[in-house]
């Protein structure tokens, strides 16, 4: 239960290029730039649209028709109502020149030290202007030039214009709106889908009301579905194909349960390594769980086969077959172990999970495999 898979492709690659580091960093900013999902409806099942949003796991949706909207807001409400002509407390008034004036005399006055030289300065560049309306004027010039033009932008801000639908390319219309008038929705999710649990609630909350939405959060979570359900049919047909093959070679039903018996052992201290180091299942190591088996059965196999022509345990151990077992089994690691050093993460994982698998198959045919074949034959 502590190992899931994960269907995102971008963590395949590797975590040093700048590309990928970019792409991390907007998705940290904004984790639905990438992870948006589309459906198709016509204006009969807008209720249902509108339902999406109910859901914890969907922010926002957005449609063709969002583009022609007016956009609101407190904030830009808000400045509108400060910017207005009509408003008297907006600008200063000429007393504030005045009781400026005396704050600049006593700031001079309190000897401060550089505040009260540059407070000075400031007092006395104020003084040159022959009158206040000089002074009025230059202010009006250095900060208010063109005010005016500024206010009415920011009056205008958010509203659309009436002739903008025109001015909308076509191919950009076609991107949201079909030729027999239906419309795509984009669905953004409300939290981080990098996340494969919120990844799995996203996805499921959509396709409960349009089961052929698309977009990479749907391909990305089946194209999982997919890789599991074909390791299970791998693993399966491996499994099928070694019994079958025992059988065959040993032609004896207790031998075979002991050699598959190495394989389970060699499974629960892989996986319990991959709890430890933290080690998930991705579109590139599921490879090595059916590589377990079909290479980790030769260990057993050779064991065995020395066994029964020693016609005793002691007497195998006692020989130079586990140093050849383990020389043997060594090469073969350490050629699947060389993958573990790649930049690419989804090489470099599945070189580390074969490492583990088959030094796990290794050290269950040398340790294990002799204690439990003493008690399923030597009693």
């Amino acid at each position: 239960q502590k190992i899931k898979f994960d269907s995102d492709a971008l963590n395949l690659k590797d975590q040093n290029l700048p590309s990928v580091k970019l792409a991390k960093e907007l998705i940290e900013q904004n984790p639905t730039s990438d992870y948006v999902i589309s459906v198709i409806s016509n204006m009969e099942n807008k209720s249902d649209v509108e339902k999406l949003t109910e859901s914890e796991n969907i922010k926002s949706i957005f449609s063709f028709n969002n583009i022609l909207e007016s956009y609101s807001s407190d904030e830009l409400d808000y400045l509108k109502i400060l910017i207005d002509n009509e408003n008297p407390n907006f600008f200063s008034n000429k007393d504030e020149l005045k009781y400026l004036k005396n704050n600049l005399i006593k700031l001079h006055e309190l000897n401060l030290g550089p505040i009260s030289k540059n407070s000075n300065i400031l007092l006395k560049k104020i003084e040159s202007f022959q009158n206040e309306q000089d002074f009025y004027k230059k202010m009006q010039i250095l900060f208010f030039k063109d005010f005016e033009e500024l206010t009415n932008l920011i009056t205008n801000l958010g509203n659309t214009d009436p002739n903008f639908y025109e001015i909308i390319p076509e191919y950009y219309e076609k991107r949201y709106i079909s030729e027999n008038k239906l419309q795509r929705f984009e669905v953004f999710p409300s939290k981080d889908v990098s996340i494969t649990e919120n990844l799995e609630k996203f996805v499921h909350d959509v396709k409960e009301f349009f089961p052929n939405a698309t977009g990479m959060p749907v391909v990305q979570l089946e194209a999982g579905k997919i890789v599991k359900k074909s390791f299970l049919i791998a693993f399966v047909i491996s499994i099928s194909f070694l019994i079958i093959f025992i059988f065959i070679l040993f032609k004896n039903l207790r031998l075979v349960i002991l050699s598959v018996s190495c394989l389970f052992i060699a499974s629960i201290f892989t996986v319990f390594f991959m709890i430890i180091f933290e080690i998930q299942l991705n579109f590139a190591n599921m490879i090595a769980l059916p590589l377990l088996y079909s290479l980790g059965i030769s260990y057993p196999i050779y064991f065995i086969r020395r066994v029964k022509e020693f016609r005793d345990v002691d007497k195998v151990i006692q020989s130079s077959t586990p140093m050849a077992i383990v020389f043997s089994a060594a090469t073969t690691i350490a050629s699947f172990a060389t993958l573990a050093i790649s930049n690419h993460n989804g090489t470099s994982s599945m070189g580390i999970l074969l490492f583990i698998s088959l030094t796990m198959t290794l050290l269950s045919s040398i340790f294990f495999l002799p204690i439990i074949y003493k008690t399923m034959f030597d009693k």
